[in-house]
């Protein structure tokens, strides 16, 4: 004979296994899209936020391949590029009848301005907001972004050799 734990346990266990699909499967909108676009979009979408301009743009400093390498680490952000990248090209096949890779940069930047100003909480502007912030943090470290914005490199490891003079 069972008892009331082994009930409940036996029930959300069957729930769990039964709502499993859902989690695990990208939705309608996810499988209509082929995932070799999911690099395009994002190496456009990565242009279009950081574009080269006096300094190197997000590509040419490695960001496609960084975005991916912190998303195989992270599920959260592994899930919100892949939605992330979904939204941007049915927004683009709406407005445009063409991929995001495919627009040009001035209708690139209107879908992602789009983005950035949805509202608190939605999946275009997390994802905005949060691969902005990985973007920016990997592009700003990055030794070949600084002459153009005349910084000369963190003080270490050769710290602060004149130290002993006078700052001028």
């Amino acid at each position: 004979m069972c008892d009331r734990r082994d009930m409940l346990r036996f029930f959300l266990g069957s729930v769990l296994a039964a709502l499993t699909p859902f989690f695990s499967t990208p939705g309608k909108a996810a499988r209509k899209i082929k995932a070799p676009s999911l690099p395009d979009t994002l190496s456009a979408y990565l242009d279009t936020l950081i574009p080269r301009d006096d300094s190197p743009g997000a590509l040419d400093v490695g960001g496609l391949e960084h975005m991916l390498a912190s998303s195989a680490g992270d599920l959260k952000l592994k899930v919100l590029i892949h939605h992330g990248t979904v939204w941007l090209d049915k927004r683009a096949r709406e407005a445009y009848q063409a991929s995001f890779s495919a627009l040009d940069a001035a209708a690139r930047e209107l879908i992602v301005e789009n983005a950035s100003q949805a509202p608190k909480n939605s999946i275009p502007r997390a994802f905005f907001e949060e691969t902005r912030r990985v973007a920016m943090r990997h592009f700003y470290a990055h030794p070949s972004t600084w002459p153009a914005l005349n910084y000369q490199g963190p003080p270490q490891p050769t710290g602060f050799p004149d130290y002993t003079r006078p700052p001028t």
